[in-house]
């Protein structure tokens, strides 16, 4: 993919009103697994390295956290990081729907349930990874399910709904609720388009934050293009009508 193309998608995300401060929430994110990274290596927190008998106890790098702890940490860090870019439109909806006085409120609920989903969602998929580690398959089998995920109608109907914008109420409780909504629903097929991706990067031990950048570029461009028709493609073709 060339770079001049995510180049200009970012550049294009900036001109728009949401997609600075969504930037910078990504860089937050980032400098979060960075610090962590600093502390104890990402690759040990992963499950894909513990294993499923240490999430609970003991605790890791002589730090007195658990394994559990510290892999829900670096779950929401990364959910940051990779998953703000993609919000643009809908962070945009919410705040262009929402009267002035309430935006900001709208805006915090509708990512408390966003990120609720997704941090529910990475710290399964890296337990899960430590099952298909354990089987020494993981690498393989992960990028098999990417494949095979990214080719079914499920997906692209998954991808499809992103792009949804539903009517969000103006007052009291509706309003409250109807950005909740939209957060988890935007969540949970944020979740459908992108977990097998997702998975990935949990098995790359050396060059974990670039596998980590390189999915988050993917699911970037991708997210620029408009709903296609909901059917079988070839896999992690994103101009294909």
């Amino acid at each position: 993919m060339p770079v001049a193309v995510p180049v200009a998608i970012v550049l294009a995300m900036v001109r728009q009103g949401a997609g600075l401060p969504l930037l910078l929430a990504s860089l937050t994110g980032w400098f979060i697994l960075a610090a962590i990274d600093q502390r104890i290596p990402l690759t040990e927190i992963c499950a894909a390295s513990i294993g499923l008998a240490r999430l609970w106890y003991p605790p890791i790098g002589g730090t007195g956290q658990s394994a559990l702890v510290l892999l829900v940490l670096a779950s929401f860090a990364m959910v940051l990081a990779m998953m703000a870019p993609l919000l643009t439109e809908p962070v945009t909806h919410v705040w262009t729907r929402s009267l002035a006085r309430r935006r900001l409120r709208a805006l915090a609920l509708f990512s408390l349930a966003y990120a609720a989903v997704w941090t529910a969602a990475m710290t399964l998929l890296a337990v899960a990874s430590a099952g298909l580690a354990a089987l020494g398959v993981g690498w393989a089998v992960s990028l098999a399910v990417a494949a095979l995920w990214h080719a079914t109608p499920a997906r692209q109907g998954s991808l499809n709904r992103c792009h949804r914008l539903p009517r969000l109420g103006a007052f009291g409780w509706a309003a409250d609720r109807d950005c909740l909504a939209y957060g988890f629903t935007s969540g949970l097929w944020c979740v459908g388009a992108c977990w097998a991706l997702m998975l990935l990067p949990m098995f790359v031990e050396s060059g974990h934050f670039l596998a980590m950048l390189a999915v988050m570029t993917f699911l970037l461009v991708e997210r620029q293009m408009p709903s296609r028709a909901v059917r079988w493609r070839m896999p992690f073709a994103i101009y294909s009508a």
